[in-house]
This record gives C-alpha cells, structure tokens and sequence, in this order.
C-alpha cells in the first residue's frame, strides 16, 4: 500500500519515542495527530518566549528602582540644602543689588543735564579734565554711557567732546553752521548734532531722542548765536 503520511523532517524533529517507533514502523502518524501535536510543539514554544520577556523583564526592575531612588534622594538632598542656605543666599543677592544701585548712583548721570542738574562727581570730573575753562560758563552736559568714558560739554565759549582721554575741542566763534537730523537705531530715534567749525571740520553728538538730544541741539545753537555776537 502507498505511504500517504507526510514525513516532514521539522514534525519529525518533535515527536515522542513512542511516534517516533510508530512512524518507522507504519511510515508515519495520522494527520489529524500530527496537527495536534504540531499545536502543542509551538504553544510550547510560546510558553518558553513569554517566560524568558518575563524573566528579562524582572532582571531590569530592581535597577529601575534603585535609579529612580538615586534621582529622588538626590532631589530631596538639593531642597533640603537650598532651605538651609537661603537666608544666605538671600543676603547675597541684596548685597549684589544694593552694590548695583550704588554703582549706577555715583556713575549714572544720564541724559542731557544743565549745571543744576549734575551730580558733584560729574562737576568734579568736567573740572579735573579741564572740560570748563575758567572764564566760561557751564551751559549744558551729557554723559553718553553714564560712566564717563564719552562725554559731552557745552559752555558759552566751546564745545567739547571727551572720549577715553582725548578731547576735541571746538570754539563756538570758529563754528560755520550746525545742522540736525534724526536717524533710527535699533526702534529708536536718535538726534544727530553736525558741527561745521574751522574752515571744513566737523564735530558730530548723537544723543537719544529720549535722552535730550532736541535740547542739546538747540543749547548749542543758542550758545553758537550769543557767541558770534
């Protein structure tokens, strides 16, 4: 009689001693055991999958937690050394602020500014540079940075320009004309003082709109009018 079993080598692979006898003595099993025990073979399979995700799974929670723990002690840790240091930390700051404010006192004379105007360090330092002489008048200041490194003098016989030590000086009888015109700066406006003086030369202030810059300009201009009287 013809052999109607099929005798596939990975079915084969699986069977029992007991199959394994049957199959070599009558040429194979029924197909409707062969169908049952390639179900149990791979639910088998199955089984030994699920238990080794699971086994992985375990193996990785205790590191899990021990991170997890690390982070959260070291967060209580910050808290807790933050709360005991915050009165220091508080002073600190006060001190820094206070310090900032004090600073931007003895330096910050700001804007355009008439002698009643300026600061007595601001006085002391237009007269230590010899910004005013001592037969004028001083008529008008303005300290472009408040720290004094770009500075401004108007006095009813010059003006003047003081920048990191140099000076140019410009005699308001030897000025020709000045002109004025606005200009736009990062959104804001600033007034540009030209200077004509002395045959061709010139002098140019800019000064912030809301700094003052209109007052400087007519200052200078009365001032350059009473001097060529």
């Amino acid at each position: 009689m013809a052999n109607i079993h099929d005798r596939s080598p990975e079915i084969y692979g699986y069977l029992s001693p007991r199959h394994r006898s049957l199959n070599r003595q009558f040429g194979g099993i029924p197909a409707r055991k062969r169908s049952r025990l390639e179900k149990q073979t791979n639910q088998r399979k199955k089984g030994k999958m699920n238990m080794e995700n699971t086994t992985t799974g375990r193996s990785a929670l205790p590191w899990l937690v021990g991170c997890g723990g690390l982070i959260l002690l070291l967060c209580v840790a910050a808290v807790a050394l933050f709360v005991m240091n915050v009165d220091k930390i508080e002073q600190s700051f006060g001190e820094s602020l206070l310090g900032s404010f004090e600073e931007w006192g003895e330096w910050g004379d700001w804007g355009v500014q008439s002698p009643n105007e300026m600061s007595e360090k601001a006085i002391a330092f237009v007269e230590d540079e010899g910004l005013v002489k001592a037969d004028e008048t001083l008529l008008g200041y303005y300290d472009k940075y408040g720290d004094r490194t770009e500075v401004a003098v108007l006095t009813d016989g010059a003006i003047r320009y003081y920048k990191n030590g140099r000076v140019t000086d410009v005699p308001l009888k030897k000025v020709d004309a000045i002109k004025h015109h606005e200009r736009e700066n990062w959104g804001e406006t600033v007034d540009v003082i030209l200077i004509r003086y002395d045959g061709g030369k010139q002098m140019k202030v800019e000064v912030l709109e809301t700094e003052g810059g209109a007052t400087l300009y007519e200052m200078t201009k009365d001032a350059w009018k009473e001097a060529k009287r």
